[in-house]
C-alpha cells in the first residue's frame, strides 16, 4: 500500500537516494529540503522530474516553516505516514577551538531540527493511531569520538531520542526507528563540516596533539562507499519501511567494513539498559 512519506535532507546523501528508492516503489515522497543555491535548486529539480516525488522547502531552523509545511503536506495527502530525519551536519576540531557559536549551530541541525520535525508530525499520528519516525544516523553514534565533539553529541543525542521514543510511543501505534550508518560521511557532509574556528587556540596544543588531529580528519575524509553500495543501503532502508508494524527491528546497523565491533557494542548496552530498567520497574522490550 502507498504511503506518504516525508523526507528531510533529500537534496544528497542518503535523503537522496531512499527518497528515489521509496518513489520506484510507488510511495509518495515529500522531499524536504532547504533552497539556498544553485546546487540545492539544481537537486530540487532533479527530484522534481522522477514520479512520485514532490519537493518542499523546509527551513529546519524555523519552527513556523517546519510547523507551516507539516500542516500543508497533512491538508494535501491526509496525513504523513512516515516521517525520515536525515538532514545533518559535521564538525571536526578541538572542543576548545571551536566556539559555542558554532557548537551551537551543529547542534541546532544535528539534533534539535530532528526533534522540532519530530513534535511536529506526532499530533497527526497520534490522531491516527499509526506512524513511523526513522532517524538516520551516519557516523560515530554510540559513543564520543575525539575531534568530533560536537557532531557526535549530536549523534548520540539523536540515539538516545530514538530509544526513549520508542518506549514513549509503544502503546501509541507509532514506531520510531533507528539507522546507524557507521564509519562514514555521506555525500551531503563533506559540504557541510565545519572546522573548528578558533585557529589560534589549536595551534597552542602539542606538535604530537596536532599529528593525531590531522590523521583523524584524513580517515574522516576517506572515500565513501561506491555509488552502487550505498544504494544498497538506501535499499535495506526501504525494506524497513516496507515491512509490517511490530515485525520491524527498532534499529539498523550498516557496516561497511563487515566489523562486528559496533554491533557488540550495541547489543551490550541494550542489555545493561534493560537491566537499568528492570530495577526501575519498567518493562521494555530486548530490542529497545
Amino acid at each position: 500500500m502507498s504511503k506518504t512519506i516525508l523526507i528531510t535532507g533529500s537534496g544528497s546523501g542518503y535523503g537522496n537516494l531512499i527518497a528515489k528508492a521509496l518513489s520506484e516503489e510507488g510511495h509518495g515522497v515529500i522531499a524536504g529540503m532547504q533552497i539556498i543555491d544553485e546546487k540545492s535548486r539544481k537537486a530540487a529539480d532533479d527530484l522534481c522530474s522522477i514520479p512520485n516525488i514532490e519537493v518542499v522547502a523546509i527551513d529546519l531552523d524555523n519552527e513556523r516553516s517546519i510547523s507551516e509545511s507539516v500542516g500543508r503536506i497533512i491538508h494535501k495527502y491526509g496525513a504523513i505516514d512516515i516521517l525520515i530525519n536525515d538532514a545533518e551536519v559535521a564538525s571536526f576540531g578541538l572542543l576548545e577551538a571551536t566556539s559555542i557559536a558554532q557548537i551551537r549551530q551543529v547542534l541546532d541541525i544535528g539534533l534539535l531540527s530532528v526533534i522540532r520535525m519530530i513534535q511536529a508530525v506526532l499530533p497527526d499520528m497520534r490522531k491516527n493511531k499509526a506512524g513511523v519516525i526513522l532517524n538516520i544516523c551516519c557516523g560515530p553514534s554510540l559513543f564520543s569520538a575525539p575531534f568530533l565533539i560536537p557532531q557526535t553529541l549530536a549523534k548520540m543525542g539523536i540515539m538516545a531520542l530514538s530509544e526513549g521514543l520508542q518506549a514513549e510511543l509503544k502503546l501509541e501505534g507509532i514506531d520510531c526507528l533507528a539507522v546507524l550508518i557507521d564509519n562514514c560521511l555521506s555525500g551531503s557532509i563533506n559540504n557541510k563540516l565545519f572546522e573548528a574556528d578558533l585557529p589560534e587556540i589549536a595551534g597552542a596544543y602539542k606538535i604530537e596533539s596536532r599529528q593525531v588531529i590531522r590523521k583523524v580528519e584524513r580517515s574522516i575524509r576517506e572515500p565513501e562507499l561506491a555509488l552502487e553500495k550505498r544504494q544498497d543501503v538506501a535499499k535495506d532502508i526501504v525494506d524497513l519501511l516496507n515491512m509490517k508494524s511490530g515485525l520491524r527491528p527498532k534499529q539498523l546497523i550498516v557496516d561497511k567494513k563487515n566489523e562486528r565491533t559496533i554491533r557488540e557494542l550495541f547489543v551490550r548496552k541494550i542489555e545493561l539498559k534493560n537491566k537499568w530498567a528492570e530495577r526501575a520497574g519498567i518493562k521494555l522490550s530486548a530490542t529497545t
